[in-house]
């Protein structure tokens, strides 16, 4: 019973296999019917195209044979065309070029034109103040002298040598920046200080002598100029026949300095 079944089972897979033969090849069959379908179509298409393409040009020639003289005609009018554009380009574009090069350069020159006046300007300007600031500065230095002068009238009958002196001990205690006149830091604060100045009165005259003096003993101060003496030397000994300068009160014998020309 075994041998039988066993033979049944063979004959079975013998029908599958043949039929899954059969099946592989009837794919195989139409897919080569497919492609030469599709072989047979692209040749059609390939004729169709070629037909097409032919009958475009063979009307095209026959257009050309048939309007040659018209073609002739067109050919000839864009030539000339042509022709007269270049010429006139030619002769035209110099003069463009000439005057977009003009054009320019008159740019060109206005605008270094406006940065020069411009400049000036700026120059002026600067001068101009400069010039004011010169002028108030000697407004100043007018106003400071004569405020000095005041401050020596005690001392108009004294040599120039001796007002020469004084006019440095006013200058020195606005430069000293130690003891007990470093706080003081204008002229003005050392002209005006209470009690230090012999004879003071701010309604003094102004004499013609004490301002020529004083302007240009302050001229040499505030410009930088050679300076007579130093600093240290801020008190003042007044006598109607010399004046000179100390650095100190308090020693027996304090340095002195005198103007002497």
């Amino acid at each position: 019973m075994k041998t039988a079944y066993g033979r049944r089972n063979d004959g079975q897979e013998s029908r599958n296999g043949g039929r899954a033969h059969l099946r592989k090849a009837e794919k195989t069959r139409l897919s080569v019917r497919s492609a030469l379908q599709f072989m047979r179509w692209l040749w059609q298409a390939a004729k169709d195209y070629g037909r097409i393409a032919a009958e475009y040009i063979r009307d095209g020639i026959v257009f050309l044979i048939r309007w040659r003289g018209m073609c002739l005609i067109v050919a000839v009018v864009i030539l000339y065309t042509s022709g007269v554009w270049l010429v006139c380009k030619a002769a035209i574009t110099p003069g463009i070029r000439r005057q977009a090069e003009q054009e320019y350069q008159e740019k060109l020159d206005a605008y270094k034109t406006e940065q020069e006046q411009a400049a000036a300007d700026e120059e002026a300007r600067e001068a101009e103040q400069a010039r004011r600031e010169a002028e108030e500065e000697g407004n100043i230095r007018k106003t400071q002298a004569e405020k000095l002068a005041v401050a020596m009238y005690e001392f108009r009958f004294n040599s120039k040598a001796d007002i020469i002196t004084a006019c440095w001990c006013f200058f020195n205690r606005v430069d000293i920046k130690t003891g007990e006149y470093a706080y003081l830091s204008t002229l003005e604060e050392v002209i005006e200080q209470p009690g230090q100045w012999m004879g003071y009165n701010a309604e003094n005259d102004v004499l013609t002598e004490l301002f020529d003096i004083a302007y240009e003993q302050l001229c040499v101060w505030k410009d930088g100029g050679h300076r007579p003496v130093s600093s240290e030397f801020v008190f003042l000994v007044w006598s109607p026949y010399e004046i000179y300068l100390i650095d100190s009160l308090k020693e027996k014998n304090p340095r002195t300095w005198r103007y002497r020309g």
